[in-house]
């Protein structure tokens, strides 16, 4: 799971002091849901399901049905379907033979009943019920998916968000890189441990003790007074804004110039999962800090 991490921005000028806390969404991990059951019945020696003879009733007409059992050991007339607490599957009694009729798909179905030996299709994701006669037995399994920000990715799919390109995986994030928008909207990719400079943006994709950060700094001329720190996160310290001393940066930059500083930060932490980074107990933050003349940037 993404877990959020907070980052502190200060913002001063030479006539007042403000600051203020940002933070991002969340993505929510892998999802895959996979369950089975197995029916109550008697066996031969051969190990073949035989109806429960212990259950005898006589119809109307003379003929003779049975009843079933259920794993409760409440007693099901013959044609009855039913469920058993869980509510994962549906089952009905069969002349004494308990036979798997259905899985209740999960949360993510709308609890659909599916038909055994049906794939059911939900938003664009399927949920499938497996059947075994054999043994009576039968599975529920559904497509795995990512969500960011409440869209949902198949197993494959490209994620961008935060300036990360990441790639669903069935375990997780695959982290591919970082990205960022061109004079003309496009996107342009970057891998871990990269730069790129446009327009007096430079652009860094860094990879650092574990983390990948994207971040911009611009070229302008002056000087700049930052830093950076997690905040609120784990033992970090606290988000409460400390005071910062005023300064002037008249002397620093000539008429007109604005102080450099970043324009965006984003990280995630990653594990190394043979040749993948995964990201794992991370969190993704996209920190806008607008250029207003006169402010020196404190991340």
């Amino acid at each position: 799971m993404l877990l959020l991490l907070l980052i502190i921005a200060h913002l001063t000028n030479t006539d007042a002091q403000r600051s203020m806390v940002l933070t991002s969404w969340v993505g929510s991990g892998t999802h895959n849901v996979r369950y089975g059951t197995v029916s109550v019945n008697f066996r031969d020696a051969n190990g073949d399901i035989v109806p429960n003879r212990s259950l005898p009733r006589t119809l109307p007409d003379g003929s003779t049905i049975y009843d079933c059992s259920d794993l409760m050991g409440l007693t099901r007339k013959h044609g009855d379907e039913y469920e058993r607490p869980n509510a994962r599957f549906k089952y009905r009694c069969d002349n004494g033979v308990e036979r798997i009729v259905a899985c209740i798909g999960s949360e993510r179905s709308g609890k659909a009943l599916i038909k055994v030996g049906t794939t059911f299709t939900k938003d664009g994701f399927w949920h499938k019920c497996t059947h075994f006669p054999e043994n009576e037995t039968a599975n529920y399994t559904e497509e795995p998916e990512c969500r960011v920000n409440d869209k949902r990715y198949h197993v494959g799919d490209d994620i961008r968000s935060g300036f990360f390109l990441m790639k669903c995986e069935e375990n997780g994030y695959k982290i591919v890189g970082c990205y960022y928008l061109g004079s003309n909207n496009e996107i342009v990719k970057m891998g871990p441990g990269t730069t790129a400079e446009v327009d007096s943006t430079i652009h860094h994709c860094d990879e650092n003790e574990g983390n990948i950060q994207y971040y911009t700094t611009s070229t302008r001329g002056g000087v700049v007074h930052y830093e950076e720190h997690a905040c609120g996160f784990r033992g970090t310290p606290s988000c409460e804004p400390q005071p910062i001393p005023q300064e002037s940066d008249a002397d620093l930059l000539p008429k007109g110039l604005k102080p450099p500083g970043f324009g965006a930060f984003s990280i995630v932490q990653h594990v190394q999962n043979g040749k993948d980074k995964m990201a794992t107990g991370s969190a993704t933050v996209k920190l806008e800090v607008p250029d207003v003349p006169g402010f020196i940037r404190h991340h």
